[in-house]
């Protein structure tokens, strides 16, 4: 497997019609509407993969902007654990411009929390976006933080 994001893409997209009342894109690769999240509510998606994956006994390494998923291929873990793992739209947020800037056009922001996913042998190497990118971000401060808390932890807690 060797799934490549783009985090920087963070331009202007169409907002289309749909049933839903939430704000919503269009994911012209799937056809289908995807719902709004922030990049915080990314970032804890993230976060609960990752101390359900430590809970099933897979070891997990950060440094250098990598998480790394020791043994990942050959861990016996459940279908949607391994699934919300591997799929790249986990990783995913689009915020309404309209909640960002209400003067703005109609348009949506996007991007990831997650730049690059690909194996290293038995391992999957999940990379983060640059500091820099991440200040570009919505709510930029507020992923920053959870970002420091969730290495602080994983540090505590003997898992880096």
């Amino acid at each position: 497997m060797n799934a490549s994001m783009n985090p920087t893409h963070s331009g202007a997209v169409n907002r289309l019609p749909h049933r839903s009342s939430e704000p919503a894109i269009w994911d012209q690769t799937q056809s289908r509407y995807c719902p709004a999240r922030s990049p915080v509510d990314a970032w804890l998606e993230l976060e609960d993969l990752c101390w359900r994956l430590r809970h099933a006994g897979v070891a997990l390494h950060f440094g250098n902007g990598q998480l790394r998923l020791v043994g990942f291929k050959v861990a016996r873990l459940p279908r949607d654990l391994r699934s919300a793992i591997e799929n790249t739209d986990t990783y995913g947020w689009w915020v309404d411009s309209d909640t960002l800037k209400p003067a703005a056009h109609s348009w949506m922001e996007c991007g990831s929390v997650v730049a690059t996913l690909h194996t290293e042998g038995i391992d999957l190497v999940l990379t983060l976006p640059s500091p820099s990118l991440v200040s570009r971000f919505p709510a930029c401060d507020e992923l920053m933080l959870l970002h420091a808390a969730f290495v602080i932890a994983m540090s505590h807690r003997g898992l880096s």
